[in-house]
């Protein structure tokens, strides 16, 4: 029965009875969004409605600074995070704090250890863009000014969008001779920035070159026949050169092993052909 409709107040319930309570029609959970950095209110926002996208919390927040750098604009998604309980959650984003201070530190640290050890820095540089995978690369420049369109993406709970300051260097990381931070200046190239590194090292795997820039997106270099097309550089993206794989040399017992296996090889061959 539906008890909202019933008139009687002295309905008693009987033994194994169930009763359900449904929500209000049309009611959902609220859902959330942050944005930090340089707009002129920054916070927590409320999604009003589920057709609504970037450009509308920008516009919500009060626009963008003077000092706001939209290239560098990003988006960060929770993914697999949703599926475990608050507490992990809370504790799950300490240590990524945590670590996330530590990181500049540790960085020029890790890559030495790395290179003496001999592993090769393409899987070490894949490991790094899985635990940053949540990452989503936008274009906040082509948002603002084609709000609505594709690029103009629907908010999620749980979405942070960060918009930094102006930024004016580039980090170059990996196989180079001297892994820093360099001024960036407008017209400078790929090879510019490598240069002002030192250099290539001996074992750099050049054609695996590639560039993350900070709004999160990797674009990597592209060859053709004997040539390398290297991505075009932006402020705040970091250079990164991986490691050449070692290959494990051939032993003299194995050259040996390879010969005596050919020798039989041959003996049975003509054996047959007899």
């Amino acid at each position: 029965k539906n008890l909202k409709l019933l008139t009687d107040t002295t309905f008693l319930l009987q033994p194994f009875d169930i009763i359900s309570v449904r929500s209000e029609q049309g009611y959902v959970v609220q859902k959330q969004v942050k944005i930090e950095g340089e707009v002129l209110y920054p916070g927590t926002y409320t999604i009003k409605s589920k057709d609504e996208r970037i450009s509308d919390l920008v516009n919500r927040a009060g626009g963008l600074t003077a000092l706001a750098y939209t290239d560098g604009a990003s988006l960060k998604r929770p993914g697999r995070l949703n599926m475990i309980s608050q507490n992990q959650r809370d504790s799950l984003q300490i240590a990524f704090d945590k670590e996330r201070k530590e990181e500049e530190q540790a960085r020029i640290m890790n890559l030495q250890r790395i290179t003496q050890a001999g592993v090769d820095t393409t899987s070490f540089s894949k490991q790094a863009q899985i635990i940053a995978s949540d990452m989503v690369g936008i274009d906040l420049t082509n948002i603002l000014e084609s709000p609505g369109k594709r690029n103009d993406l629907l908010l999620e709970d749980g979405d942070v969008i960060k918009v930094p300051k102006q930024l004016q260097t580039v980090r170059v990381s990996g196989e180079v001779l001297n892994p820093n931070n360099i001024v960036y200046k407008n017209g400078k190239g790929f090879k510019n920035y490598i240069s002002g590194a030192g250099g290539f090292t001996a074992n750099a795997l050049k054609g695996r070159a590639y560039v993350k820039y900070a709004n999160g997106s990797v674009e990597g270099a592209k060859s053709f026949l004997f040539f390398n097309n290297y991505p075009k550089i932006k402020p705040g993206a970091e250079i990164l050169v991986p490691k050449r794989a070692e290959r494990e040399r051939i032993s003299a017992q194995a050259w040996i092993g390879i010969g005596t296996g050919l020798a039989s090889l041959g003996a049975i061959i003509v054996s047959l052909l007899r």
